[in-house]
């Protein structure tokens, strides 16, 4: 993207893109808060939050000792699980003094902690809906598309609001599962991810994302929160299959990597989740029709 674009209102990057420029600027600043807010969460803070949940219970238990966590390393923000009636919902409060300027502190926080908290229930929160401390902004057709029930703005609080029976959810989560969360942090609590995203995109992003695993689609159909049936069955109604994005996914980023670097190819066939470099190479020349050191060279 040229730098005449930030000017342009309907510009737009893509998921990677912003994805590359959060972490490089994580990485710049050793800091997962990415500047906004006045102590650096350092790398691995939010990793530590999860960390945090290990013992726990009850889903109310897991999202206590969150909150306790996430309030020992923010000096700027508190959270709080609280009620009202029917509903249950987390509060978040942050300083008056960040409107408006630093408003996408909000939007980050609830995006980051509505993930975190849908991975320990296990699911989608029952009966979501968001106030926000903040006034409506230009892209709210954009906040819509992130956040998965009603939204207010100009409220006291920064509310996430959901359904107070969830509370009692016993949790189960395995160790193993809560390593894996861990090693995707923070990636997987800040990337975009757009509600109405066909499953497709949704399965080629988590792919996209877990690249150094590249995991089956049994593991993507359980992050997701759906059966491995249903999963197969949404993208056969998309006229897709999972081998068909897997490979297309592998053939974009062998296109790129061998445009774009010197990497050998026994690496980039391992970075691919290929046996060897000679399967990656029928590979690449049965969905290019050249070989892949050809393809290079030309």
């Amino acid at each position: 993207m040229s730098a005449d674009s930030l000017e342009q209102p309907d510009a737009r990057v893509t998921i990677a893109q912003y994805m590359s420029l959060f972490r490089s600027i994580m990485e710049a600043l050793d800091d997962e808060g990415v500047g906004l807010f006045s102590r650096r969460l350092r790398r691995g803070s939010l990793a530590l939050m999860v960390q945090s949940v290990v013992g726990s219970s009850t889903f109310e238990g897991s999202i206590r000792q969150a909150c306790k966590a996430m309030n020992l390393l923010h000096d700027d923000v508190t959270v709080l699980l609280i009620r009202d009636g029917a509903m249950a919902g987390l509060r978040i409060d942050i300083p008056p003094s960040y409107l408006p300027e630093r408003a996408f502190a909000h939007e980050i926080l609830v995006i980051v902690l509505l993930r975190l908290m849908n991975w320990l229930y296990g699911q989608p929160l029952p009966n979501p809906a968001f106030d926000l401390a903040t006034p409506q902004p230009k892209h709210v057709a954009e906040c819509e598309q992130l956040l998965p029930g009603k939204i207010r703005f100009d409220r006291p609080s920064t509310i996430i609001w959901f359904g107070a029976e969830a509370l009692s959810q016993r949790w189960q989560m395995s160790l193993s599962e809560i390593k894996s969360f861990i090693a995707r942090t923070p990636d997987i609590l800040v990337a975009p991810q757009r509600l109405d995203q066909p499953t497709s995109a949704k399965v080629r992003a988590f792919l996209l994302q877990n690249r150094l695993d590249w995991p089956e689609l049994g593991f993507i159909a359980k992050a997701l929160h759906v059966s491995t049936s249903t999963l197969q069955r949404d993208l056969n109604n998309e006229g897709i299959s999972f081998r068909m994005i897997k490979n297309q996914l592998r053939r974009d980023i062998a296109i790129e990597r061998l445009t774009c670097s010197d990497v050998p190819l026994s690496k980039l066939a391992e970075e691919l989740g290929f046996s060897d470099s000679a399967a990656f190479q029928r590979a690449f020349k049965a969905w290019t029709g050249e070989a892949p050191g050809s393809y290079r060279k030309a």
